[in-house]
């Protein structure tokens, strides 16, 4: 029985800052396509992910940005009716993840900060996770 559809995230909850500091972030997603979808690109392009500074309210929000499949997909035969992702798609089940690194994708400060975190695709919005960027001795 399919159980679930939306986003999950995940992430450290605690960052040490550094030059060369990095937040994961790890996603996955699930849509039972006989509900209408809407979206000009595939999912996973479509996925906004967001960074709210919980003490300044600063919005940092940002989209994956399209890149080739490493595997080329098959090209459609000449009389199949393929549809474009911008229509709506029923009767399958799509899922899948995107892993993704914030500080790049979001151009978040190198510096201590507490975040919420979550995204959104179309109506779906994931479960929100906490973030602390702390100063290597502790002291913000």
């Amino acid at each position: 029985k399919f159980d679930y559809t939306g986003l999950l995230i995940n992430t450290p909850q605690i960052i040490e800052v550094s030059d060369n500091m990095v937040i994961p972030l790890a996603s996955t997603y699930m849509h039972d396509i006989s509900q209408p979808l809407i979206i000009s690109k595939k999912i996973r392009n479509s996925i906004v992910f967001v960074a709210v500074n919980k003490d300044t309210n600063q919005l940092y929000s940002r989209a994956l940005p399209e890149m080739d499949n490493r595997i080329p997909s098959p090209k459609p035969q000449e009389n199949s009716k393929s549809k474009p992702v911008s229509k709506i798609i029923h009767k399958e089940i799509v899922g899948g993840y995107v892993n993704v690194e914030l500080i790049d994708l979001l151009r978040l400060p190198k510096s201590p900060a507490r975040y919420f975190i979550y995204a959104t695709v179309a109506t779906y919005k994931s479960n929100v996770v906490s973030v602390e960027v702390r100063s290597k001795d502790g002291i913000e």
